[in-house]
């Protein structure tokens, strides 16, 4: 979080045993077990205006997880003299320096780097940089322009001299950032993990030619859509949060009169999380990418469009592809069906349902409910098979642009650019 300015004293009001005031002594850390530990009468207002961020957003989450107990092996503190928050495990609290009067100093005091902080930096560029080439990819004018404020933005992460070069460094400069921050978000489990990537070598192995139309052959487009829509609703779900946070470590007034409790933000996230779910299990890219995997790795030929609308255009439903998958490969569908939950999608895409507490009820449907963490679980499920498999993919493009691949008679299949290199 950014690096909140304090007054160089220590109010003997704030009640922790880690602030104390004896013969002069000043220890630098107040531990924060609540909200109200955070004194606001010292923060300087226009240093969190300033340093509001995507990573303001993983403090405040984790310190609300914290003061839950959710997070029993991690300390909250605040230093007294830079104000800045910080989390540290309780094995790792003995590595902060001392501050020479029997207490601790906080990394940025101690002039120690927040490996966080580095990890951070790197997060945000990626961002940048990922923002920076959508534009690219979707603007027709101003190429040579769009095509400068990357190799900016990349500067000192990456170089490149023409397109392929740079979906290559691209690529491995996001992998990097990714592994430096696995912790977030959610995993998919090993044994998915390995049925996908059984699949991904069968199917490479035995079956490259359709292999290689598969890997470029995903609908961009309409996954860059849905992507932006579950992105948005996820944006909605930070705004409610900063409604509710900012009070507590800020002056400002909030707008949402709802979401000053605790309970209204629980709603508002439950209600996102159900559209989010809605987007996802109506996701085609997902039926279409497990039914051609299924395919190619059964020696069968890659499939443009699988799933075509009907004569009258309506769309197969979900169940009906999953059906079709199943054919192909059980497993596969067998993950689907993990997280597909066929009165949960009717409800939410027939607005068929209410929201109490922790719970979603479907209006038409007699005793029929789903607790929130079901929910989650789900939906969480389907965005980390999705990421993988997209990641999997990508994988294999990257592979392509940078080395080909050589089939049985010789021949080399390539990636082409328009830059022609």
């Amino acid at each position: 979080m950014g690096k909140f300015a304090y007054s160089h004293e220590c109010d003997s009001s704030i009640s922790s045993e880690k602030c104390i005031v004896s013969s002069g002594l000043i220890l630098l850390m107040v531990l924060l077990t609540k909200w109200d530990d955070i004194d606001l009468s010292k923060i300087q207002q226009e240093n969190i205006e300033r340093d509001l961020s995507a990573s303001t957003i993983l403090v405040l989450r984790t310190l609300e997880s914290i003061f839950e107990g959710n997070n029993p092996h991690v300390q909250a503190h605040q230093c007294i003299q830079c104000g800045n928050f910080f989390m540290i495990g309780d094995e790792k609290i003995n590595e902060l320096k001392d501050d020479g009067q029997g207490g601790k100093m906080c990394m940025h005091c101690a002039g120690q780097e927040d490996p966080n902080e580095v990890k951070i930096r790197r997060w945000k560029q990626l961002v940048l940089v990922t923002d920076a080439m959508r534009n690219w990819e979707q603007t027709k004018e101003n190429k040579k322009e769009n095509i400068n404020r990357i190799k900016e933005l990349a500067k000192g992460f990456f170089e490149f001299k023409s397109e392929r070069e740079m979906y290559v460094q691209y690529h491995e400069f996001s992998k990097q950032v990714n592994e430096e921050n696995k912790e977030i978000g959610t995993r998919l489990k090993e044994n998915f993990v390995g049925i996908i990537d059984k699949l991904f070598e069968k199917a490479k192995e035995e079956n490259i030619k359709e292999f290689a139309k598969f890997v470029f052959g995903i609908n961009n487009k309409e996954e860059k859509e849905i992507m932006e829509t579950l992105h948005m609703l996820q944006a909605s779900v930070v705004r409610g949060e900063m409604e509710y946070w900012l009070p507590k470590i800020t002056n400002q007034i909030t707008l949402s009169v709802g979401i000053k409790t605790k309970a209204g933000l629980d709603r508002l996230r439950f209600k996102l999380l159900l559209l989010q779910y809605g987007q996802l299990v109506e996701f085609g890219v997902i039926y279409d990418v497990m039914y051609n995997l299924a395919l190619i790795s059964n020696g069968k030929s890659f499939v443009n469009d699988p799933f075509p609308s009907d004569e009258n255009g309506n769309p197969m439903y979900p169940h009906s592809k999953i059906t079709a998958i199943e054919k192909e490969n059980v497993e596969l569908a067998n993950m689907i069906k993990e997280y597909y939950d066929n009165v949960l999608r009717n409800a939410i895409a027939h607005t068929k349902y209410l929201v109490d507490k922790n719970f979603v009820y479907k209006t038409d449907k007699k005793n029929w409910k789903r607790e929130i963490k079901i929910v989650k679980k789900k939906t969480e499920l389907a965005k980390s098979i999705f990421r993988y498999l997209s990641n999997k993919i990508v994988n294999e493009q990257v592979e392509i642009m940078k080395n080909g691949y050589t089939l049985k008679n010789g021949d080399k299949i390539t990636a082409h650019f328009s830059d022609g290199k």
